[in-house]
């Protein structure tokens, strides 16, 4: 993802019809302790592919895959806020 020539040796290759965006760093704690990483993956990788799809003018449908850590945690009630605090440590921002 991090290599557009690489993507755009694939697509030649492989002439997808669908492309399902799989690649991300969606593990929350290696985000924080390495953020660089996380933002070449996920924005310029990304960025990388849909580039790539453009400058071969692929006629790809491009699937984003999304979870739960991109639009984060809704907390409701005070059994799991202390459940959510008991698995995942810290919880931020506090709900409130």
């Amino acid at each position: 993802m991090t290599d557009i020539t690489s993507l755009a040796d694939a697509l030649d290759k492989s002439q997808p019809e669908f492309i399902f965006h799989l690649a991300a760093q969606s593990f929350v704690p290696r985000s924080f302790e390495n953020s660089m990483e996380t933002q070449l993956i996920n924005g310029i990788g990304t960025a990388n592919l849909l580039d790539a799809v453009r400058i071969k003018d692929h006629d790809s449908k491009i699937v984003f895959a999304g979870s739960s850590e991109e639009y984060c945690l809704v907390i409701s009630s005070e059994k799991q806020y202390q459940s959510a605090k008991k698995d995942y440590g810290t919880i931020f921002p506090e709900p409130g």
